[in-house]
Formats: C-alpha cells, structure tokens, sequence
C-alpha cells in the first residue's frame, strides 16, 4: 500500500519544508516513481493537488533538513527541488 496525503494531513496546520521528486497527471507514473524511491530506500508520498500528483520525500520543520535530503536524492541521479507548504 501507498501512502497517499491529501488537504490536512498535518494536524498542527504548519508549514513544513519537503523535497520534491516529480509532478504527474497520471497517478499511475507518480507511483512508480514512489516504488523507485522506496527500492532506493526513500520514503516519499504522493500528494494530490487539484489534477496532478505530487511525489515528496520527507517534512521538514527546518530547510536544512530539506537540503540534506535533496543533496541525497540528487546524488542518487532523482532530479528534485524544496517546497515550502
């Protein structure tokens, strides 16, 4: 099973840092980045967002976190960036 996050997962309605890996209409191509993700050993979610499918690792409180992270998945070859949400 897939985690999948949508409006309101975080109960403490704050803003978090997260790195994302890619952005799909097609929920199915969002899980099978997630499934690559994992076999790389990442947690990700997918985040649905009005049509498109947002693929994410990780929930930040502080940006360092979020660059660690996005240093990490670059280096695995995922092309990523931070949002802030």
């Amino acid at each position: 099973m897939r985690p999948l996050c949508g409006q309101g997962i975080y109960k403490d309605n704050k803003k978090y840092y997260r790195v994302q890996t890619g952005s799909y209409a097609i929920e199915k191509n969002a899980i099978a980045l997630q499934e690559r993700l994992k076999k790389d050993g990442f947690n990700s979610i997918i985040k649905k967002e009005g049509l498109l499918h947002k693929v994410q690792v990780g929930a930040y409180s502080q940006k360092s976190n979020a660059e660690a992270m996005l240093k990490n998945l670059k280096a695995k070859g995922y092309s990523a960036f931070i949002t802030y949400a």
